[in-house]
């Protein structure tokens, strides 16, 4: 795969923060809809994201 279409597909992956009201937590979660973000998913893993 190429390093363009990497990039351009992981700039429509979308990340979620919420921060619970009862206890403070942040909650981060990166959202991996369709087949073309999960191929990417390898490289999130790699990178600890």
């Amino acid at each position: 795969m190429s390093v363009d279409t990497v990039i351009k597909i992981a700039k429509t992956i979308t990340t979620i923060r919420l921060k619970l009201p009862l206890n403070d937590e942040m909650i981060t979660r990166t959202m991996m809809l369709t087949p073309e973000h999960r191929s990417l998913k390898p490289f999130f893993d790699y990178l600890g994201v």
